[in-house]
């Protein structure tokens, strides 16, 4: 069920998400007004409503595992990008963590942060340097 939330939650346009936060606090003044108006309690469920849907139209950031250490430029490690051509293969490195190893012979290590799996890695590599993942 959560995953089809998420799911739902990132087929969203991003003016939808812009929509509903950039609302918020006009709504927040609008039921702070109505206070002590028979509107009042209209109001207060519209805010309760929009702020849940602001909450389910941001999901994606909560679920955001960072950034691949990979792109089509190349290899990113310490705020520098390795270009692919440089670059002969992609190793483990310790548990957790990867090697970049260049054709001069050089290692640098690549920094695996979240929930990803060697498999998920192995893949987002094999969309720029097929023949460079060795894992």
């Amino acid at each position: 069920m959560l995953a089809r939330l998420l799911s739902a939650s990132e087929r969203l346009p991003t003016w939808v998400r812009a929509a509903s936060v950039c609302l918020l606090p006009v709504v927040a003044f609008a039921t702070n007004v109505a206070l002590g108006s028979p509107a009042a309690s209209p109001m207060i469920a519209l805010f309760l409503a929009l702020s849940l849907f602001a909450l389910f139209a941001h999901a994606p950031v909560f679920a955001f595992d960072g950034p691949l250490p990979f792109s089509a430029l190349g290899v990113h490690v310490g705020g520098g990008v390795t270009p692919w051509s440089a670059v002969e293969r992609i190793e483990p490195l310790g548990e957790k963590d990867l090697a970049a190893v260049l054709f001069d012979g050089s290692r640098l290590k690549v920094r695996v942060r979240g929930r990803r799996t060697r498999e998920e890695f192995a893949a987002a590599i094999a969309r720029h340097k097929p023949e460079a993942a060795r894992f």
